[in-house]
């Protein structure tokens, strides 16, 4: 017990605790942190605010979510035109490669009468354009496929989390 306010030396490093002047205990200080608890506290602390900052943003994406839909129904909707217009985008692919293709076969023809002759450089760069537009069009439609794909699990994934949230059951089909 000491009354002044330094500590002695025997107790410099320890927990104390701190009374008024009618013994009635007011505050309690806890010993230093070892270096292995300042950086296990320092974790903790780093762990918690990660924690809360993605609880922060799932509730973010929470209310966007039920801010953009009225129902589930609305996602349906929503769905069925992102997928029309991803599958109109591949009809349009498919149909530009179908001409490419007629072209292409044409200068084929064409070139096929200069296989003993040097093909005029406008109609070899023609070919290899063709060609190369052709290819354009495949990872096009490839493309197309896969955000088809990721558009499906992001609706799946919204009517999910939007029947969860409203506590709505959802559709048996869509």
């Amino acid at each position: 017990i000491c009354a002044d306010s330094a500590l002695p030396p025997a107790c410099r490093g320890q927990a104390y605790r701190i009374f008024d002047r009618g013994g009635n205990p007011i505050a309690d200080v806890a010993a230093p942190l070892s270096a292995e608890q300042r950086s296990a506290a320092a974790e903790a602390e780093k762990r918690k605010q990660i924690e809360e900052a993605a609880r922060q943003e799932q509730q973010r994406v929470d209310q966007a979510l039920l801010a953009t839909y009225a129902s589930l129904d609305d996602i349906d909707l929503v769905q069925r035109k992102s997928e029309q217009e991803l599958q109109a985008a591949i009809r349009n692919a498919h149909n530009r490669i179908v001409e490419l293709q007629k072209r292409l076969q044409t200068l084929s023809t064409e070139a096929e009468f200069y296989q003993r002759k040097a093909m005029p450089a406008d109609l070899e760069s023609e070919l290899r354009t063709l060609k190369y537009e052709i290819k354009l069009q495949q990872e096009l439609i490839e493309g197309k496929r896969k955000d088809l794909n990721e558009a499906q699990a992001k609706f799946d994934t919204d009517r999910r989390r939007y029947a969860e949230l409203t506590g709505r059951n959802q559709p048996a089909s869509r």
